[in-house]
């Protein structure tokens, strides 16, 4: 339906912050279906659900027993009638009128597929605007958007000068995406127990066919911090899953005979995960010499050696240049200890 937003949100255990995630959605002042999914959440998110959907029949309450936030995206797709989709996590909020916003930006760019925003991380005593593309609008249109395909698929050149922030772009949330692409070309999120950073996947494959993007360099979504980033929580099985999430990238290059540069910028990709694998052994209940040779499994793979050697370090800056050359060389004494001091600092400095 023209001028119609779909907004998903899936929700599982969310009773706190949930209001708020509600009620920033529904003083926006464009056209609204919101479609909220429960994944069998054990605390009162249900119970809110039904109770606002009694106050505001814009609320569509669907429920579905615990699958993950992929399966409730897929399940919030079918129900979708918007011109546009957007997705926002259950903790979060969006910033006053930037849908009507977005949707004047869309007329006055026609035919737009993609919008996207800066996004303020929300922290207890902090709020941090990031701009991913910087503080002006970005129009992508003709071979400017096969160019902003490649960014989600990894960074070349200068975007490695801050190979820490490799997802700020990738996220679904803090996006408008036209429906009818999701729909007429069958895009889902895969399942997030396969492969990890799903969302990297959907806005890869949906970028292919978008004529025109736009980036607004507004906070248009608040993201909070919960405290349970690859610094602080164990994610099992995150070694095999970004392996699957970089095969099936591999396999989409190769299927829809995409240019060299992505072969490269995936590379990239494969070299900086060392930084959030790493975060993440460091996470886990494993004692010393376990953690220690699970980075070692990393070092060492065949795939992943061959990107560390590959990976330009002469845009970054000298930490970052020193932590990938031992990386490069194998050095896993080193690379170990760089990631002890950088899981110390995350844990005290928050914000940073």
């Amino acid at each position: 339906m023209d001028g119609l937003i779909s907004i998903i949100i899936p929700v599982y255990n969310r009773a706190s912050t949930l209001e708020r995630c509600l009620d920033s959605i529904f003083t926006q002042t464009a056209p609204l279906q919101v479609i909220a999914i429960d994944d069998g959440s054990q605390d009162n998110s249900l119970a809110l659900l039904k109770e606002y959907a009694q106050r505001e029949p814009r609320l569509e309450v669907l429920t579905q027993a615990n699958s993950g936030p992929s399966a409730a995206r897929n399940l919030g797709i079918e129900r979708a009638r918007g011109e546009f989709t957007t997705f926002v996590d259950s903790d979060d909020w969006l910033e006053p009128d930037i849908l009507a916003q977005s949707l004047a930006a869309a007329r006055q760019h026609a035919p737009l597929d993609l919008i996207i925003w800066a996004y303020r991380r929300e922290f207890p005593n902090a709020s941090l605007l990031r701009q991913v593309l910087g503080p002006e609008p970005v129009l992508y249109a003709g071979p400017a958007v096969r160019h902003f395909m490649r960014r989600f698929c990894g960074p070349l050149g200068r975007e490695l000068d801050k190979p820490q922030w490799i997802d700020s772009l990738v996220s679904v949330w803090g996006k408008l995406y036209r429906t009818s692409i999701i729909k007429e070309h069958n895009l889902h999120f895969a399942d997030f127990r396969q492969i990890y950073s799903e969302d990297t996947l959907f806005n890869f494959s949906y970028t292919y066919y978008a004529r025109q993007a736009l980036y607004l360099p507004q906070g248009g979504y608040h993201w909070r911090h919960q405290g349970s980033s690859l610094s602080s929580s164990f994610i099992p099985n995150l070694f095999q899953r970004w392996y699957n999430l970089h095969q099936l990238m591999e396999r989409f290059i190769e299927t829809h005979s995409l240019d060299n540069s992505f072969r490269e910028a995936l590379s990239n990709r494969r070299a900086l995960c060392l930084i959030g694998l790493g975060l993440n052994i460091m996470a886990s209940p494993q004692n010393i010499l376990q953690r220690y040779r699970e980075l070692q499994r990393f070092l060492y793979h065949p795939l992943y050696k061959r990107a560390l050697r590959h990976l330009d370090l002469s845009p970054m800056p000298l930490h970052w240049r020193f932590f990938y050359a031992c990386a490069r060389r194998g050095f896993t004494p080193g690379v170990y200890a760089l990631l002890a001091i950088m899981n110390w600092l995350r844990a005290h400095y928050r914000t940073a």
